[in-house]
């Protein structure tokens, strides 16, 4: 399948930046959300949903 004038210019551009050292990711956060009430997933413990 050929790519559209828009994904050739895309795919272009992000090659240049790749080149010129520009590009940037993002990459999601790791470790535990301590502002969650349950970043210990007890809510998804099997035990407490049987006693639950």
């Amino acid at each position: 399948m050929e790519l559209s004038k828009l994904q050739q210019r895309i795919c272009q551009e992000l090659s240049d930046l790749e080149k010129s050292g520009l590009r940037r990711r993002l990459y999601p956060p790791t470790g535990i959300d301590l502002s969650s009430n349950d970043y210990l997933a007890l809510s998804s413990h099997p035990l407490i949903k049987r006693r639950m």
